[in-house]
């Protein structure tokens, strides 16, 4: 009995010296340690966008503004090839990306036959389109849109300058994670998917990165970052027998996935896993605008 008079005692005591507000304090401090709940995942784009829709197919492009940025990879960057050096200085000037890679329903309406060898749905990517296959259905759309916009590949740099999300330094193209944002060997159930049914990048473009392949301007030359301008680059050899793919595809692990990283492909190849994006320049620009764009610089990524 006297010990537990004696316990009661000493935790009377301890009470008078600690403050009134001791356990809200002892919480706080953990509070600013420790966080409650996980940062949640954006799932929209976090730069403002503009919008332009092509008529006769509904293909959609997103407005991108140019910049100058860091193009290839360092050396010490993991699955790095030799070809995608030396790093060097690339300015881009404003352009229309493609938000989605070209569906087989839009390459049905626009060519009149669909080539792909996965022909599960018009939303999913259009396959096996060799690079002459490319320059028709950019030729038709001219045809199209005469005085009002002219289509055509990609360069490179500005493939790889909406994969830096406007030349930041990500290694990968987007800030999630690689399974949220693309198709790839690990999660693709060895297919194409629909286009647009990952997370987009921060511009608003999805699949900038797997699903598949993506042909882009420049004639393929493990040398090239060597003979090309800083302004508006593009490496256009007339003899060379190959052109640049960018992006990997739902065949390739996450290495080829890289934005640094540069495939290539015979003009004549017919891959299942090689498709196509456009980029559009708009003479009359009927937009559908969201918001204003705004300088991506200035966004605290």
């Amino acid at each position: 009995m006297q010990r537990t008079g004696y316990f009661i005692y000493i935790f009377l005591f301890v009470q008078l010296l600690l403050p009134a507000n001791g356990e809200a304090f002892l919480v706080n401090e953990w509070a600013d340690t420790m966080p409650l709940k996980k940062p949640k995942i954006a799932s929209k784009p976090e730069v403002p966008t503009k919008l332009w829709t092509e008529s006769f197919s509904g293909m959609e492009f997103i407005w991108v503004k140019g910049g100058c940025y860091k193009a290839g990879s360092p050396t010490r960057e993991k699955g790095r090839d030799s070809d995608e050096g030396p790093v060097h200085t690339a300015c881009v000037p404003s352009f229309w990306m493609g938000k989605h890679e070209v569906t087989q329903g839009q390459w049905q309406t626009i060519m009149q036959y669909n080539p792909s060898k996965y022909r599960k749905g018009n939303k999913y990517p259009v396959e096996r389109v060799d690079f002459a296959a490319v320059n028709a259905i950019t030729q038709r759309l001219n045809k199209l849109h005469i005085g009002e916009a002219k289509f055509r590949l990609p360069t490179e740099a500005e493939w790889e300058y909406v994969c830096r999300e406007g030349g930041q330094r990500n290694v990968f193209p987007g800030r999630q994670s690689l399974h949220r944002i693309s198709w790839y060997r690990e999660n693709s159930r060895q297919s194409p998917q629909i286009t647009g049914s990952r997370l987009p990048n921060r511009f608003g473009i999805y699949d900038i990165g797997g699903n598949v392949w993506e042909w882009v301007q420049d004639t393929y030359d493990r040398n090239g970052y060597r003979k090309i301008k800083v302004n508006n680059p593009l490496y256009n050899n007339e003899n060379g027998l190959s052109r640049v793919i960018r992006g990997g595809s739902w065949k390739e692990n996450s290495s080829a996935l890289r934005c640094a990283n540069r495939g290539f492909n015979k003009f004549s190849n017919k891959r299942d896993d090689v498709g196509v994006r456009l980029v559009v320049i708009v003479e009359k620009q009927k937009i559908e605008e969201e918001e204003a764009p705004t300088d991506i610089n200035i966004i605290p990524f």
